[in-house]
């Protein structure tokens, strides 16, 4: 308004808006693209369905990070349907069970507690223990999958893309804007893996009674006083949550896709674990790998919990193995130090078993013991 829209750019909104520390990588957080692409994209449909009549308009061109005001004939606002019947399987099926899932979940609510789950043996107290000082809330972070919206009722997925700013990039995306003749692909982010959903549950209602200040948010969401001021659980994968990248930047063992890759092998040990599936003999049968890494965070007397993994369902398994008793009691054994205490900062490989996408066996790999400097390089 005072004609400086000029100075504005990612890095100072980021700093001066949204609380992210001098000398922040903007590659490394897109808080500020999200956002401004999501003030570009409600500008436009409310000017298009909400006041169609405005005689003054708002608008954020792309490109830019300032607004302009117009002042003129509205512009036409058409609500496109285009054949449902093809484009409906791209995404209904999958919606329709985690839109109730997660409707109170993506609020970001307070999470109310649950009866806790039973065993909390010495093994469990031993993992649990660094998130359940008092005063330092636990937030869960969670992936949601990028959907677009083509017309009413109709969205799709790419799976190589996760970020609106990605969208342009998709052939397959753009070749179905053109088919329904979309002006706008609007971003919905109401489908989340179902892995993920059942690790939420496993590790909330186990903490639930120690820990009652439990929130949850969504990871495009999540702000930097956030990660400053909880303890985290971040539930996703490496290559589309900038959070968990940072986090892992400086250890042992990297989800890449579909493989664990280890950065420094010990003698007899392989470079990677790569994902199995349908052994001769066993249909269905999957074998998939998942890391659980415990890290400093920005905060050193805050902790960061990652489970990231090779496939969506992953994490359940990840959940599974640190909320049952038999299996902490051999996770603690393995990490155990010889002065009998865990170490604070560890990487953990495990390998899960799925008939279908049930997980059926979880089981120890190996461990790497991380300094306290290691995440985050």
């Amino acid at each position: 308004m005072e004609g400086r829209g000029n100075e504005l750019n990612e890095y100072r909104i980021g700093v001066e808006a949204l609380d992210r520390p001098e000398g922040y990588s903007t590659s490394e957080d897109s808080s500020v693209r999200s956002r401004i692409y999501e003030l570009r994209q409600k500008l436009d449909r409310f000017y298009s369905e909400e006041a169609p009549h405005a005689e003054l308009r708002i608008e954020l061109n792309k490109g830019t990070h300032s607004v302009r005001f117009v002042r003129g004939r509205p512009r036409a606002g058409a609500r496109l349907v285009g054949d449902r019947r093809v484009f409906k399987m791209v995404g209904a099926g999958v919606l329709a069970g985690v839109l109730i899932a997660f409707a109170v979940l993506s609020l970001g609510l307070r999470w109310r507690p649950l009866p806790a789950q039973p065993g909390w043996t010495p093994e469990m107290e031993a993992i649990w223990r660094p998130f359940l000082d008092r005063g330092t809330p636990i937030m869960i972070s969670f992936e949601t999958r990028l959907f677009v919206q083509l017309a009413e009722g109709v969205y799709a997925r790419d799976g190589e893309v996760n970020e609106m700013g990605q969208v342009e990039s998709s052939q397959a995306l753009m070749k179905m804007q053109r088919l329904f003749a979309t002006p706008k692909l609007y971003e919905n982010r109401y489908y989340n893996d179902f892995g993920s959903t059942q690790a939420v549950f496993l590790i909330a209602r186990q903490l639930s009674a120690r820990k009652p200040e439990i929130h949850l948010a969504l990871s495009v969401d999540l702000t930097w006083n956030d990660i400053h001021g909880n303890h985290l659980i971040l539930l996703g994968k490496a290559d589309t949550d900038p959070q968990i990248r940072h986090f892992l930047a400086g250890t042992e063992f990297r989800q890449e896709g579909q493989r664990i890759r280890v950065v420094h092998p010990r003698q007899g040990e392989p470079s990677e674990y790569t994902v199995i599936t349908e052994p001769l003999g066993s249909p269905n049968w999957v074998e998939k790998y998942a890391v659980i890494t415990v890290v400093p965070g920005p905060d050193p007397s805050k902790r960061v919990l990652i489970l990231t993994a090779t496939g969506s369902e992953i994490p359940w398994a990840a959940a599974s193995y640190l909320t049952t008793p038999a299996s902490a009691k051999n996770l603690v054994d393995h990490l155990r130090l010889p002065s009998g205490r865990l170490p604070d900062f560890y990487q953990v490989l495990v390998r899960a078993e799925f008939r279908g996408r049930q997980p059926t066996r979880t089981a120890y790999v190996t461990h790497r013991v991380l300094s306290p400097g290691a995440a985050g390089k």
